[in-house]
């Protein structure tokens, strides 16, 4: 029996760190600068209860900020679409957030390797970050789906006369 089977708990979450960028834009009457997904790492090293950001890089006009203490979640039911994310030519990490207007800048409340699940939030107007999904987060989300993907039987319809 796989480990998968005897852990599954073990392996359907997992502690994340997102790092963003923000940089400024001069000369736009609608916003004043432009966020960007840079990557999402695994990190063991944090609660997943103490949830925690902080700007590690500062310079003239571009600042990143680490979030630290997120959650990656696989579920079986999205299987398919990780497995297509994983058979795309550039597989990504998705990062949901929402406007903070206090600190200014977009607040990440879920990590996903779903095409559909980013889409379901992008159509209700959350803000969706892709980022080229890290080699050992790979790994992670090909083992869940080699484990939990049974793909769906392809049939003929047979033709009513």
């Amino acid at each position: 029996m796989s480990d998968f089977k005897k852990n599954p708990e073990k392996y359907s979450k997992f502690q994340v760190t997102i790092m963003m960028e923000r940089r400024e834009i001069t000369n736009n009457p609608w916003t004043d600068a432009s966020w960007k997904a840079l990557g999402v790492m695994i990190d063991s090293r944090h609660d997943s209860e103490f949830k925690h950001f902080e700007r590690v890089v500062a310079d003239a006009d571009m600042e990143q900020y680490l979030w630290s203490g997120m959650t990656l979640a696989l579920y079986a039911d999205e299987c398919e679409s990780y497995y297509y994310n994983l058979m795309s030519d550039n597989p990504l990490i998705f990062v949901i957030s929402r406007a903070n207007d206090v600190l200014n800048l977009p607040e990440p409340f879920v990590v996903s390797a779903s095409f559909d699940e980013a889409n379901a939030y992008q159509e209700s107007d959350d803000q969706v970050f892709s980022a080229a999904m890290a080699p050992d987060i790979y790994r992670w989300v090909e083992g869940f789906v080699l484990e939990n993907y049974v793909p769906e039987k392809k049939y003929k319809r047979k033709r009513v006369v």
